[in-house]
């Protein structure tokens, strides 16, 4: 397999990982159907003895599952792009690699306690435990815009300082870190628009590395020569 088939398939982890995610949430399993974390006890409970998992669900969840095993792929394709391009101690670029890593770590973390609550679920689950596991698993969820924010603000002070990528990249990623900060503080009632913004920023990422992936040879492209071609 050549560098450059290589290169481009690490860039489409990023695609890979918003389309998979979004079909298992959202299409396959309907994740957003379920109860909130406003919902009292009682009903998260009768929620899930009237909403048992069937192949369907676990189906979702495998392709969420690979979604965040491409989502930690795509963030080693970009710490590459952002440390190459940053030179010096890397500081930068090492940030957003830990917090994006971290990310993929408690989203994965937090899966287990939903899964136990609607596998228990047709046994006829406590509400209050079946409450406490989905809200582990919510607010886990929640504090993942936190890790969120902080790769992308890192990813932003990088390519607005080397232009590594298009400038509107940068713009974007330093507005969305604040919003995602936001998210994290009004959980319980601001609509989780920044994720949307999120999503929709490592879909555009990984379509430019895609696109970018073998017209310089990466071991010697340079900041400057990223400036080059926004130009």
């Amino acid at each position: 397999m050549s560098s450059r088939l290589l290169s481009r398939l690490g860039a489409a982890t990023g695609l890979g990982y918003v389309v998979l995610v979004v079909v298992g949430n959202d299409v396959v399993s309907s994740g957003g159907d379920g109860p909130a974390f406003t919902d009292p006890a009682a009903e998260v409970g009768a929620y899930l003895v009237a909403h048992p998992p069937t192949t369907t669900t676990y189906a979702g969840a495998f392709l969420e599952l690979l979604g965040l095993l491409c989502f930690v792929a795509f963030v080693a394709k970009l710490f590459c792009v952002l440390r190459r391009a940053e030179g010096g101690d890397g500081f930068l670029s090492v940030t957003a690699l830990g917090a994006g890593l971290l990310s993929a770590a408690l989203k994965l973390g937090s899966g287990p306690a939903a899964l136990v609550a609607y596998n228990r679920a047709g046994e006829g689950i406590d509400p209050q435990l079946a409450a406490a596991l989905l809200d582990m698993n919510g607010f886990a969820f929640v504090l993942t815009f936190a890790l969120d924010a902080l790769m992308l603000a890192a990813a932003a002070a990088v390519v607005l300082h080397t232009a590594v990528l298009p400038r509107w990249l940068g713009i974007a990623a330093g507005v969305t870190a604040p919003l995602l900060l936001a998210t994290v503080a009004g959980a319980a009632s601001v609509p989780p628009v920044a994720m949307l913004l999120v999503l929709l920023w490592i879909a555009a990422v990984s379509v430019v590395l895609v696109r970018r992936a073998g017209a310089v040879p990466e071991p010697a492209r340079t900041a400057a020569q990223a400036s080059a071609s926004v130009a």
